[in-house]
């Protein structure tokens, strides 16, 4: 399926948007952003230097009902490192910005919502 870099960008942001409002995800990650509020580069800086684990994180998901487990993602949230958590917010959030500055070129995506969110959450990184 054959969709615009902006349709891609929503479509991104509404999958990332059910993880990052499960409460144990919110909750991981609330007193570190405080922390970090008005040093921008550092939950990039986060992405970058968590990225094995993040990928990781992002590989487990496959094993959810994605993005629809909310109960998998409490359990799995629970024990993440909450600097893992903000990277991987803060690398989702710049792909999306990434594709929504890439307007109307068109992308080929998966149907399936895992494998769009896996295919596409790092793309601003590729």
């Amino acid at each position: 399926m054959n969709i615009t870099a902006v349709e891609v960008s929503k479509r991104l942001d509404h999958l990332a948007h059910q993880l990052f409002m499960v409460p144990k995800f919110s909750e991981r990650c609330a007193l570190l952003e405080v922390t970090l509020k008005d040093r921008l580069p550092v939950p990039l800086n986060l992405a970058f230097t968590f990225a094995d684990p993040i990928m990781n994180l992002v590989d487990i998901l496959m094993y959810s009902s994605f993005p629809d487990d909310e109960q998998f993602y409490e359990k799995l949230f629970s024990f993440s490192d909450p600097r893992v958590l903000v990277g991987f917010k803060a690398a989702v959030a710049h792909s999306v910005a990434y594709l929504q500055n890439e307007g109307q070129q068109l992308y080929s995506v998966p149907e399936d919502d895992y494998t769009f969110f896996r295919d596409y959450a790092f793309i601003a990184f590729t």
